[in-house]
């Protein structure tokens, strides 16, 4: 009987445990908008923040041996700052789609995403292909009703002049 107690508290404590720390890790994914919306209940929390990097707003400089950066991201119509030191992803600049995982703060009446990571998409590789798709004259097929199958082909003509058998091999 002791046994099946202690196991029944094993479980229920691993179970707990596992609760605990997956929602402590846990972060919040937000469009800027959204999260503009109402930051204050995010301030202190670990959160990612998803947007476009707002054209001129990325300010650069080496402090010590670490880059450090500062930017916007806008969407839907509201901004917000993000500030990260560290390395940029190759794909990062002005106009990119960037979600940036970092702590949100307060800085007077502005808000700032200390972010410790960034992710930059890289929307030319397939944003491009699609338009090539598009306009690529070798990918405009003949919709399925007139394409010939093999029912509606001619049969080849039977004639005595017709190609030797294939050598056997």
């Amino acid at each position: 009987m002791t046994k099946i107690i202690l196991s029944i508290v094993a479980v229920i404590g691993a179970v707990g445990f596992l609760f605990l720390s997956s929602s402590s890790s846990a972060s919040h994914y937000k469009m800027v908008n959204q999260l503009m919306d109402d930051p204050s209940p995010f301030v202190g929390k670990t959160l990612r923040v998803h947007g476009h990097v707002t054209e001129g707003s990325i300010k650069e400089e080496v402090r010590g041996q670490d880059w450090t950066r500062t930017f916007e991201l806008h969407a839907g119509g509201k901004t917000i700052a993000i500030s990260h030191v560290g390395p940029a992803p190759d794909t990062f600049r002005d106009g990119s789609e960037v979600v940036a995982l970092g702590k949100l703060t307060k800085r007077g009446d502005k808000f700032v995403l200390d972010a410790v990571e960034l992710s930059a998409k890289c929307p030319s590789k397939y944003e491009g292909a699609a338009t090539n798709k598009q306009k690529s004259p070798l990918m405009q097929w003949s919709t399925p009703a007139t394409v010939p199958t093999a029912a509606a082909a001619p049969a080849p003509a039977a004639s005595a002049a017709a190609t030797p058998p294939a050598p056997g091999y």
